[in-house]
């Protein structure tokens, strides 16, 4: 994947606060959405969340730190973080997560924005689908 150079800049600008190495970063809506290395998600967030919210004046934009993890249901309960799933449950090509009505359409977002955007990543990382039950 091809970085634009405010890409690599808006990288290097949070790395350098963090002292955390990005693994990926995208852009959705209005935030950014960080992808860390595993184990670096504090680091990344600061005491009192004073990183986090350092890079966000700087930038004056949103953000949203999630660490990567291997397994998908960790990771998917970071990246849908602060919504709470009833339960996730992996299929191989097809995660699904069970979830009450308001929480399932918050996941979804209106038309599925929030699921394509949720989609884009776990393509990205496990050639998985979410599906939203």
């Amino acid at each position: 994947m091809k970085y634009s150079n405010e890409t690599i800049q808006q990288i290097n600008l949070f790395e350098q606060l963090t002292h955390s190495k990005v693994k990926d970063i995208f852009y959705h809506e209005d935030y950014f959405l960080f992808i860390v290395q595993e184990n670096q998600g504090a680091k990344a967030i600061g005491k009192q969340g004073k990183n986090a919210k350092l890079f966000s004046k700087l930038t004056k934009k949103k953000i949203k730190i999630v660490e990567f993890n291997e397994d998908k249901v960790k990771f998917i309960n970071g990246l849908i973080y602060p919504l709470h799933a009833d339960s996730i449950d992996d299929k191989g090509k097809f995660i699904e997560v069970h979830a009450n009505t308001s929480t399932k359409a918050l996941l979804i977002g209106r038309d599925g924005k929030n699921v394509k955007f949720y989609n884009t990543v776990l393509q990205k990382y496990f050639h998985a689908e979410l599906k939203v039950l």
